[in-house]
């Protein structure tokens, strides 16, 4: 990451004009001799000055710091246990190169003097390292938006690369989400969908029932989903974990934290486990990457925007959330600290949100 921080240094010294000091250079400037003449500080005739020793501007990689900190989760998760889940939801830019990425590269081989370095792999080619780490994606607003999100080309090359497709999707209507159920089975898709048109708080009348009486002990055996965005619909953590438990559905995704305070343990989790019907089920945690609230237990009252330095500014719209400098060490640590803890209390994979956060800061950067 030092690269990205020398980068983004360099990059606001230039746009601050920084190393320009008009005054000192003309007072500087050598008297010419007579019949001499003399165009932008140097004499005609004479041989031009060897150009500065400066570093190539680096343009900072936004992107694969995002994948660097993804890949480093997954691969911890799995060589711990190699039956743990690891998702990614807001991530589909990630998992393949981008037309910017192959143009940086370009211009970067352009400016290489050494030796004749290897073909790049062409836009679109799927990022090897960071599909190896994951086991699927999370993709939102598949089959109740007016567009989907994923292509069916898209889809059918996620399959193809072994990776499991998640979908959330708010339908507004029990029929709608009928028939968004109905087409993600064909596609092989573990979906949720309910009758309503946010994400849902806890569980409820819009939630349609999961209705696979077998046990589920892998993503491959999942014909259904249900996502749980909310932590304190219930008056209790006891009452919100007696809601989740009534529930039949082969995957359960919630967050870890009561109201963002207060964990579940590991004998909560193992009590979510099971379906109503007493078969075994997924439990998967959420963690997002990218934003850090107020709420949360490891919040310091102390902390301030650029105190510590990677909280960088409000969410806009939603009070008490901050946008996070991701690719800083000291965020790295906490978000693996709580990767871990999640482990620990027994979980069956975790849900990596927010990794879309790298493309407002690309858009900054414009790139021919």
């Amino acid at each position: 990451m030092h690269s990205l921080y020398r980068s983004l240094a360099i990059l606001t010294a230039l746009l601050a004009g920084a190393g320009t000091n008009m005054s000192t250079s003309l007072a500087q400037t050598a008297p010419v001799a007579p019949g001499s003449i003399r165009v932008d500080g140097r004499i005609l005739g004479e041989s031009a000055p060897p150009a500065p020793n400066e570093p190539p501007l680096v343009i900072p990689d936004f992107r694969n710091a995002m994948r660097d900190m993804i890949v480093s989760l997954g691969e911890y998760a799995h060589t711990r246990n190699s039956h743990f889940v690891v998702l990614v939801r807001h991530g589909l830019g990630l998992l393949m190169k981008s037309e910017r990425e192959a143009k940086i590269e370009r211009m970067t081989l352009e400016q290489d003097t050494g030796p004749i370095p290897p073909t790049p792999e062409p836009a679109g080619t799927f990022n090897r390292r960071l599909v190896q780490s994951l086991d699927g994606v999370v993709v939102d607003g598949q089959f109740c938006a007016e567009e989907p999100t994923a292509s069916p080309g898209f889809i059918a090359a996620l399959h193809d690369i072994g990776l499991n497709i998640l979908t959330i999707d708010h339908c507004g209507t029990p029929d709608a989400a009928e028939k968004a159920l109905r087409t993600a089975q064909t596609q092989h898709i573990v979906a949720h969908a309910d009758s309503g048109t946010t994400p849902l708080a806890g569980p409820g009348p819009m939630v349609l029932a999961g209705n696979n009486p077998q046990g589920v002990n892998s993503l491959a055996q999942a014909t259904n989903a249900l996502f749980v965005e909310g932590n304190s619909s219930e008056g209790s953590k006891e009452l919100w974990l007696i809601r989740l438990r009534d529930t039949n559905h082969d995957v359960l995704v919630i967050d870890p934290f009561w109201r963002d305070r207060i964990p579940l343990s590991a004998a909560d989790v193992a009590s979510l486990r099971l379906k109503q019907t007493g078969s075994r089920r997924l439990v998967l945690a959420r963690l997002h990457l990218s934003q850090a609230a107020d709420t949360r237990y490891y919040w310091n009252n102390d902390w301030k925007i650029n105190d510590p330095k990677w909280l960088t500014g409000p969410v806009p719209g939603k009070p008490g959330t901050y946008v996070v400098a991701y690719w800083e060490k000291e965020w790295r640590e906490l978000v693996g600290k709580m990767f871990n803890g999640m482990m620990d209390l027994g979980f069956d994979g975790i849900v990596l949100e927010g990794a879309d956060a790298y493309a407002p800061m690309e858009s900054k950067i414009f790139i021919k």
